[in-house]
């Protein structure tokens, strides 16, 4: 899943079960748990984009006000609903009316047939299939959207 905001963005993403065992066979040599290995790595790229853009950019300093942060999902309700937190934030925030129309988001392409490189299959499955992840999502709206018109 991902979400692009004019300042910040989310993503989730699956870290595959046999992560262990392929830092395993790549002969990594680490005492790290799996999810400092993870921030690492993500902490590394970060830096290597913010490189890059300062570059092309001609420009210093940081490019990221704060680190990025991780959420470990615990169970299906919580990873049904944060793929919900993830397409809705636009709207959230206010930038859009409709989450759906947000251009730079995943559910479009989770919608739709096109090809993607989305795990879409797996997705509508956590939901049990198409309807049922839209159906979702428009409930949750309208919780979104009664949650502010009370506040």
């Amino acid at each position: 899943m991902l979400i692009v905001l004019d300042n910040h963005f989310h993503f989730l993403i699956r870290i595959v079960d046999d992560l262990e065992q392929i830092i395993k066979l790549k002969q990594l040599q680490t005492d790290l748990p799996v999810h400092k290995i993870v921030s690492k790595k993500f902490r590394l790229f970060f830096q290597s984009y913010a490189m890059s853009f300062n570059k092309q950019h001609n420009r210093i300093g940081t490019l990221f006000q704060t680190p990025f942060k991780r959420v470990l999902i615990e169970d299906y309700s919580q990873l049904t609903h944060l793929i919900f937190y993830i397409h809705s934030n636009p709207q959230k925030h206010n930038l859009i009316n409709d989450f759906r129309n947000w251009r730079c988001s995943s559910y479009a392409g989770l919608i739709s047939d096109a090809e993607t490189k989305l795990f879409r299959k797996e997705v509508m499955e956590l939901f049990g299939k198409k309807p049922q992840f839209v159906d979702f999502h428009l409930a949750n709206q309208e919780l979104l959207i009664e949650k502010y018109i009370i506040d």
